[in-house]
């Protein structure tokens, strides 16, 4: 059986980024968390973390700003 996953798309710097997720179990207490998969735009790479938090995309896009400084 097959998987698909809806792309999500954030915009940095003019820089279109793709991501997807998958949500996983409530950490200890109660909080809900992603594993997220962030596709690199300049190799051909993907890049996989866990979030816990109530607003994806807002994470998402101070995830890549931090690792660009």
């Amino acid at each position: 059986m097959k998987k698909f996953h809806d792309l999500k798309t954030v915009v940095i710097n003019h820089i279109a980024i793709n991501y997807f997720y998958t949500r996983e179990k409530n950490d200890v207490c109660g909080n809900p968390r992603y594993r997220v998969y962030i596709m690199d735009p300049d190799a051909p790479a993907v890049i996989e973390t866990i979030a816990k938090t109530y607003c994806l995309d807002s994470w998402v896009k101070s995830f890549i700003e931090r690792g660009s400084n």
